[in-house]
């Protein structure tokens, strides 16, 4: 059994929830990351949250979280950032979800400095934490490495959530986000691995200035990564991380793939993963 090995539904967009749960299933994995959005928005594919969940529990394959609730820390329309996360969070407890994905600004035009986003997701994740904690719900906090983000640094992220007061948020740690931010290793070794609640792994294999990557350069992660991904894994896993590591591509390739090569894929990365962490 993979444990705590994770498929994000990026990897299969062509799939519906509940072939992608069979296909986890099929490939000894842990679970899935479902996402509101791909196709039409919606994570269920027209399936009831509660069907779902049963069939998650039939297969013991764990729906770890739902991706994601953009902006989390956007200052205006606080209110509407609420409702959002509340409808999200109705969907997540009815089928079972463990934790909400939240993802900041990702936006040239936003105009605050990287500390007033910062003071804004602080305040942001104290208005959440009773939604959270009302629907048992963890919220995952994903900072983006990108030169636009609002929130490109892990160890600010982690600062927010200790700011925050809050015990219902973990870091959700990207490694291609990580690799294109402004962190070292070192700046996360003063905060615990229990901070962190998941591990995005992909992985780049093109020879490109890391400003000039993007989402659609994500790939299953193998020999040919360029990013030192392993190396990411492998420091964090020697720190004591056991917790999920979840797969997510994101590049068009995965669109056009059927069912058969995108198991061909994950079982080659997944492997490949394995075998490094036990070196």
């Amino acid at each position: 059994m993979k444990q705590n090995y994770f498929l994000n539904h990026m990897a299969a967009p062509g799939l519906v929830a509940d072939d992608i749960l069979l296909l986890c299933k099929d490939l000894e994995l842990s679970g899935v990351e479902l996402r509101n959005d791909i196709g039409d928005g919606d994570p269920f594919n027209g399936e009831t949250p509660e069907n779902i969940r049963q069939l998650s529990a039939s297969l013991n394959v764990k729906i770890l979280t739902i991706n994601a609730l953009q902006q989390c820390n956007r200052s205006e329309n606080r209110g509407e950032l609420l409702q959002s996360l509340q409808k999200i969070a109705e969907i997540a407890r009815a089928a079972g979800i463990e934790a909400i994905v939240m993802c900041p600004v990702n936006d040239h035009d936003d105009p605050r400095s990287q500390e007033e986003a910062l003071r804004d997701l602080e305040t942001n994740l104290r208005a959440f934490a009773p939604v959270l904690i009302d629907a048992g719900l963890t919220g995952f906090v994903e900072p983006l490495g990108f030169p636009q983000s609002s929130l490109r640094s892990q160890a600010a992220a982690l600062r927010a959530i200790e700011s925050s007061g809050e015990t219902c948020y973990k870091l959700l740690l990207d490694t291609f986000h990580f690799a294109l931010g402004p962190d070292t290793f070192s700046d996360l070794e003063q905060y615990p691995t229990e901070m962190i609640g998941l591990i995005h792994v992909s992985g780049v294999n093109e020879a490109i200035p890391r400003t000039e990557m993007t989402d659609d350069h994500r790939l299953l992660l193998g020999p040919g990564d360029t990013l030192e991904t392993v190396r990411q894994l492998q420091a964090i896993v020697e720190r004591g991380y056991r917790g999920p590591i979840a797969f997510e591509p994101f590049s068009p390739l995965y669109r056009s793939m059927d069912r058969a090569q995108v198991a061909r894929e994950v079982r080659r990365s997944v492997q490949y993963v394995q075998e490094s962490l036990a070196q």
